[in-house]
């Protein structure tokens, strides 16, 4: 029950509430020790175009296939999120980017 209440359904990534609890589990241990942690946001660009032209199907899997890379790229200790929406155009409220998080962990201070 509970990897359904705090990890994406579609890319089996956390969720935005896990990331939440993540970071502030992050923010906490930096206090803590003096580290710094890293935040990246990506946006998919063109995805509503690759989505309207190839379909949903498509769509889905390319955002699998991004989780996965973006999962082998980092280490076992770093977090790789899935957030959906965030943004909406004010001229289309129907138009959702789709954004993965990627949220790196301690590093000591210099």
């Amino acid at each position: 029950m509970k990897k359904h209440a705090f990890y994406d359904a579609l890319t089996q990534l956390p969720d935005r509430r896990l990331l939440t609890e993540l970071l502030q589990q992050a923010i906490s241990n930096n206090k803590r020790s003096g580290s710094y942690g890293a935040v990246m946001f990506l946006d998919l660009d063109n995805f509503k175009p690759l989505n309207d032209q190839h379909g949903h199907f498509i769509g889905d899997l390319l955002l699998i296939e991004v989780g996965q890379r973006l999962k082998h790229c980092v280490r076992e200790s770093d977090a790789v999120a899935r957030l959906l929406g965030g943004y909406r155009h004010s001229c289309d409220v129907a138009r959702f980017r789709r954004w993965i998080l990627l949220l790196l962990p301690t590093m000591p201070a210099a």
